[in-house]
């Protein structure tokens, strides 16, 4: 599951939108290992 959008016209989209796609997919995969690694503080033992 993700939070980015899946374009329903990719090819109508601007060139920006199509060049940050890849950035934001790396970016989120970053950030979802790095959550994983910490440990929850969620007061449940």
């Amino acid at each position: 599951r993700t939070i980015l959008v899946e374009p329903i016209h990719p090819e109508e989209e601007p060139w920006f939108t199509r060049a940050k796609r890849l950035p934001e997919r790396v970016l989120l995969a970053r950030i979802e290992a790095y959550m994983v690694q910490q440990p929850s503080d969620n007061g449940v033992e």
